[in-house]
């Protein structure tokens, strides 16, 4: 017998979106202190545990998302104390987001009618987008040193903290493009593409499925008004 889906848990998405804007919005600042780390370990938790919550739908996504969150950050402990390069922790990481990211697109397009939880959801599904092709650059970087250069105009250190990443990703991922950071290699250059359709596709695709429904439920409500 298959296992009936359940509707996301109350406020699910809206949680979810303000730990993913916390991380993003507060990351530069923390990144700068060595205290900052303790605090953004902390909330690194805290959203694995919201993305956990957000997917809490269907039991056996829940408990995938679980597994694939558990190895995905205790390998990047691991890597953090030293006991091997992080680009090896960077793979489990992205699976794991990946699998809340469609899992929670799924939910969004999916739903039958229009609440504020449901355009949380479809934010947060934006934002893990660039925070996953944050990390599919910072792979690309790391195993291919120089792949994503600074443009010669600008004096910096180079592409290396997750803020650089972090940053090049939601720049092309929204089509911005200030031309500071650039791929150089390749395989970034065809990541950059992907990232910039990716996010000018899922836009489209959001809104008209959210003026789809918002039609719809204007038209059910004419003909039952019809109807009394």
């Amino acid at each position: 017998m298959m296992e009936q889906a359940r509707k996301p848990r109350k406020h699910a998405y809206f949680m979810l979106l303000c730990a993913l804007m916390g991380m993003i919005f507060v990351l530069p600042i923390l990144a700068e202190d060595d205290w900052g780390h303790s605090i953004l370990g902390f909330l690194t938790i805290v959203t694995l545990v919201l993305s956990l919550r957000a997917v809490a739908f269907h039991r056996r996504t829940l408990i995938v998302a679980a597994i694939l969150g558990v190895v995905g950050y205790a390998v990047g402990a691991a890597a953090t104390i030293g006991q091997f390069d992080y680009i090896y922790a960077l793979p489990f990481q992205l699976t794991f987001y990946v699998f809340i990211n469609v899992s929670i697109l799924k939910s969004v397009l999916r739903a039958k009618v229009i609440d504020d939880d449901v355009v949380c959801g479809g934010i947060a599904v934006y934002l893990l987008m660039g925070v996953n092709w944050a990390v599919v650059f910072a792979f690309i970087e790391m195993a291919q040193p120089g792949s994503i250069q600074i443009s010669n105009g600008f004096d910096q250190n180079g592409v290396s903290t997750p803020v650089d990443f972090l940053y090049f990703s939601f720049v092309t991922l929204t089509t911005l493009g200030y031309g500071d950071i650039v791929p150089v290699s390749n395989s970034a250059r065809i990541v950059a593409i992907m990232t910039a359709l990716s996010g000018v596709l899922y836009v489209a695709v959001f809104i008209g499925r959210l003026v789809g429904l918002t039609i719809a439920e204007k038209g059910v409500e004419i003909i039952e008004e019809e109807e009394l």
